[in-house]
């Protein structure tokens, strides 16, 4: 429960309920907070996932891989049984493989944090185009008032 009361539930669905709230009560200080905070939560799940680092490793897990959630390749390690049994050619599509690994396991779990992240938001967690559900609120207004309501509170 936040300070008004309210459940905060995170995600793009909690920040369209704030602004729902925040617009029905004319945009008080406490509505406008729990705005900030539903957006500040939002914006700290996605960082999380972007600023952790993945890992995949090789099937044999002989060559281990960790990337960032960009895939930038941070480091490989290859263990004393890949260096001693395996030749160049297949040491070499051992380190792909990890790659690979490791960046399919940070590009899943950038989409499920997204996923997550707008699930309930009036579209099920589906891409845009994605059999859309009919808008049930239209946050464009809302923001605008938002934004006014923040500028006369300085």
């Amino acid at each position: 429960m936040n300070e008004t009361g309210s459940a905060v539930s995170g995600g793009l669905a909690g920040f369209q309920r704030a602004l729902q709230e925040a617009e029905r009560v004319a945009f008080t200080e406490q509505s406008v907070r729990r705005v900030r905070q539903e957006v500040d939560d939002l914006v700290s799940q996605i960082d999380k996932a972007r600023n952790a680092t993945y890992e995949g490793a090789d099937e044999a897990r002989l060559v281990v891989a960790r990337v960032t959630a960009d895939g930038e390749l941070l480091d490989v390690h290859l263990t004393p049984h890949a260096i001693r049994d395996l030749d160049a050619a297949a040491l070499g599509l051992a380190c792909v493989a990890a790659v690979v690994s490791a960046r399919l396991r940070a590009g899943t779990a950038i989409a499920e944090c997204v996923a997550e992240t707008i699930a309930g938001a009036g579209n099920g967690g589906r891409p845009a185009g994605c059999e859309p559900s009919p808008p049930t609120y239209d946050p464009a207004g809302a923001l605008q008032a938002v934004r006014e309501a923040a500028r006369r509170m300085r």
